[in-house]
Formats: C-alpha cells, sequence, structure tokens
C-alpha cells in the first residue's frame, strides 16, 4: 500500500486478475484497467498480483508478480 494524492493505494492477488484500487476514507474505487489482471492501459495482460506500489515524479507504479514494473493509470 502507498499513500497518493491523498488517497490510500492497494493492490490484489488473484491468478491472471491482479487489480489496483483508491481508498478515500470512506469507499473503495478500483483505478486499473477494466480488465482484471491489466494493471494499465496497453499494458501487459494476465498479471496475478501487485506486490508493490511506489509514487515517483508524482505519477503512481506498481510492481507486479508477473515480472515487470508498469505505470498505473
Amino acid at each position: 500500500m502507498v499513500e497518493f494524492n491523498g488517497n490510500l493505494i492497494a493492490g490484489t492477488y488473484k491468478p491472471s486478475g491482479a487489480e489496483v484500487y483508491s481508498y478515500n476514507g470512506s469507499i473503495w474505487t478500483k483505478i486499473s484497467q477494466a480488465t482484471p489482471g491489466q494493471i494499465s492501459a496497453g499494458g501487459t495482460t494476465g498479471i496475478s498480483g501487485v506486490n508493490a506500489l511506489t509514487v515517483y515524479n508524482n505519477e503512481l507504479y506498481a510492481g507486479t508478480i508477473t515480472p515487470s514494473i508498469r505505470k498505473a493509470e
């Protein structure tokens, strides 16, 4: 988990269906792509889990169990 723009960001684990969510203090909102297992637009599909999140230059990045690093959009 990481704080980004005042929200708590968390990634999930589900075989080929990882997702990223944002929590504003009252509700969770999915911020990854509509297709489960795809974190960023045009990115790798079939991702099973998000095991790291970080903010760099005011952008959110997700490290995934499927070996890749993608900018979360």
